[in-house]
């Protein structure tokens, strides 16, 4: 049951449930990693007996622990909560992910933290609720600029885990990514014809935080992407590469943000759809099942609408081998597209002669790049070849700095490649054209 409909049946609002008062000593904390002392009072004097109610467990005596996470994050704070609720002898315990806004006032105005919490939680709320593809949500509460807070089982629970690989995935894991978008994807195609007005009415609610030619103070995105792909043009220029090609590209690249990005985002019907955003492979876990690799999608604070090439391209970009992008698409490719058409015809849609394969290929070849650039800054932070600290800049001058050197020379390199691999597929025809 979601935690809105059970707020409504106890006549409570959000912000009165946690003004809610309860006994100290009901709480009790178990050997945990250190929180600051502002979190800890968060927890006890707010979240958990919001938790309590939500729950249904208001006169349990509670003990919690505070399981380290894996990495730092930067749109967001997150910790692992382990937390019985004990009474009459009897213990039940919940495995939980606390997703708050990060702490760091410039981290929230870079990352946009007011519209991705206000996304995800739209995406929980009116998407995710009552399916067993998606973590169960337990508690959502949208309250900017730090209070806002989302509350996740930890899916780990459930056999799941983040792939061991950091990057260059085994091809397995590509096609288990691809099989779970595609059917994400399908969903949302079967809901904008079964369901048009609640389908359009949601995507009215998404708040746009990097895609937009409202140039924001501090959206810093549109000015870096427009700077991504000097390096690359430098390098290819310096080994008298295609001059032509160099020339076009350049001016296209230029305004990369409105030609790549916009354009990625602003695609047309029949084929635009929900996509993740943020389709990564951090954002996506993987169990062993009978039937095979099972994924599971995570962090929905980036939700568009627009071209599916925007997930496709993302993370083919920034977690398949070279080696696989080339030799395997057609298998991964046809992954994606067998486990999209599976899902529209159990739903019963009918003319899906719209959703043929040579469409969604002709649709990837024209948007690609969106890929590219994601990975352009974002996959030298993945592999962990480097790690800016973005908390100690305050200028887009400073950002680019760091984002133009990131991963050096061997990165240079990497996305080069990639950018003629894509050349060779027919990806930039339309630059060239």
């Amino acid at each position: 049951m979601g935690n809105r409909l059970l707020q409504y049946e106890l006549g409570l609002s959000q912000r009165n449930i946690l003004s809610i008062k309860h006994r100290p000593h009901s709480i009790r904390m178990e050997n945990s990693t250190t929180l600051d002392e502002e979190s800890k009072f968060w927890l006890e004097e707010k979240l958990i007996p919001n938790l309590k109610l939500v729950l249904n467990q208001k006169e349990c005596l509670v003990k919690y622990e505070i399981l380290p996470t894996p990495a730092p994050l930067i749109m967001s704070s997150l910790f692992f909560l382990e937390i019985k609720f004990c009474a009459n002898e009897k213990e039940k315990l919940y495995s939980l992910v606390v997703k708050r806004p990060a702490r760091s006032e410039f981290l929230r105005e870079l990352t946009q933290s007011d519209i991705i919490f206000h996304n995800e939680i739209l995406f929980y709320n009116k998407c995710a609720k009552n399916s067993e593809d998606y973590p169960r949500c337990f508690f959502t509460l949208e309250e900017p600029p730090i209070n806002s807070v989302i509350i996740l089982e930890n899916i780990s629970k459930r056999g799941y885990h983040v792939c061991p690989q950091k990057g260059n995935l085994d091809v397995k894991y590509v096609v288990a990514a691809m099989q779970e978008i595609g059917k994400f994807h399908a969903k949302a195609y079967v809901q904008k014809e079964k369901c048009q007005s609640k389908f359009f009415e949601m995507l009215n609610n998404i708040k746009e935080s990097r895609y937009t030619l409202e140039y924001r103070e501090n959206n810093h995105f549109p000015f870096m992407i427009n700077s991504l792909a000097k390096r690359v043009i430098q390098k290819l220029r310096s080994e008298n590469y295609d001059k032509v090609f160099c020339d076009k590209a350049e001016v296209f690249f230029n305004n990369a943000f409105e030609n790549v990005m916009m354009t990625a985002v602003n695609s047309k019907l029949p084929l635009a759809t929900l996509c993740h955003g943020d389709f990564t492979r951090n954002n996506v876990f993987f169990r062993e099942s009978d039937s095979g690799l099972k994924a599971m999608l995570f962090d929905f604070a980036l939700i568009t609408y627009g071209s599916p090439a925007i997930d496709l391209s993302t993370f083919l970009c920034l977690s398949a081998k070279r080696e696989d992008r080339k030799n395997r698409f057609s298998e991964i490719f046809g992954a994606y597209h067998n486990s999209l058409m599976d899902y529209l015809k159990e739903a019963g849609l009918e003319n899906l002669e719209k959703f043929s394969k040579e469409r969604f290929f002709e649709d990837y070849k024209r948007h690609a790049l969106f890929g590219y650039f994601i990975a352009s800054f974002f996959l030298p932070v993945l592999l962990e070849l480097e790690m800016p600290n973005l908390e100690i800049m305050t200028s887009e001058e400073e950002i680019l700095a760091t984002m133009s050197k990131i991963g050096g020379d061997k990165f240079t390199e990497l996305v080069t490649e990639m950018l003629l691999d894509m050349r060779e597929m027919g990806c930039l025809d339309h630059i060239l054209n």
